[in-house]
């Protein structure tokens, strides 16, 4: 059943979605630039997505000393990449991004 007036785009416009965290929340009116896109969410396999959404992978770190970059299982292609491959996720990653598995870099 469709509500009048609010549309699915509209909520997830009002929202930081991130198509790669199917459980992103709202920004409570925060605006931060976007994370560059280091995957198309699409080319995701379903077992990707899903593992994603269980480590609770977003593109941005809410606390940036805890971003992908500094963590163990993260190698970027240069010092200053924005993307590099994550040994957890077995895929490319942000690396602005987080997920529950960070590991600092020891």
């Amino acid at each position: 059943m469709k509500t009048p007036g609010i549309s699915r785009r509209k909520v997830l416009q009002a929202c930081s979605f991130t198509p790669l965290l199917l459980l992103g929340a709202c920004s409570n009116g925060r605006q931060e630039p976007a994370a560059a896109a280091c995957v198309d969410p699409g080319s995701l396999t379903s077992s990707e997505r899903s593992l994603r959404a269980t480590v609770r992978y977003t593109e941005r770190a809410e606390n940036a000393q805890q971003s992908c970059k500094d963590c163990i299982f993260f190698h970027a292609a240069s010092a200053d990449a924005a993307c590099g491959r994550c040994d957890i996720l077995s895929g490319t990653v942000n690396a602005t991004g987080h997920c529950i598995s960070w590991s600092a870099r020891g």
